[in-house]
C-alpha cells in the first residue's frame, strides 16, 4: 500500500503544481510561473500525427524538451475543438484591439 499511496501523492502534487503554472501562481520553490498571457522567448517545434497505435500525438520539441503527447482520436478531436474556439476568441481581442486604433 505504501508504494501505491506515493503514486498518489506524488500525483496530486503534481496536479496542485500545474494548476498552479497555469493560474500564473508562482510554485512552491519562488520560481516565477507561466501563464497564458506571460510572454516567452522561449522556441519549440511542434509536430501533429496519428501514429501506428491509432492514437493522435503531439509532438513538442525544444530547448532541453522532448514532450510526446499521445490522445486517442475522441481527445483529439475535442483539443482540436478548444484550438478553433481558442482561435476564434483571439481573432476577437485583436479585430476589437484594431477597431480601438482608428
Amino acid at each position: 500500500m505504501g508504494a501505491r499511496w506515493d503514486a498518489r501523492r506524488r500525483r496530486v502534487v503534481d496536479i496542485a503544481r500545474a494548476q498552479r503554472y497555469c493560474n500564473g501562481q508562482p510554485d512552491t520553490k519562488g520560481a516565477p510561473a507561466m501563464g497564458i498571457n506571460t510572454p516567452s522567448e522561449i522556441e519549440a517545434n511542434l509536430q501533429v500525427g496519428p501514429t501506428d497505435q491509432g492514437m493522435v500525438r503531439i509532438y513538442l520539441v525544444g530547448n532541453g524538451v522532448d514532450l510526446p503527447l499521445d490522445f486517442d482520436p475522441e481527445e483529439a478531436e475535442e483539443i482540436a475543438e478548444e484550438l478553433r474556439a481558442a482561435a476564434a476568441q483571439a481573432r476577437k481581442i485583436t479585430e476589437s484591439a484594431k477597431g480601438r486604433r482608428r
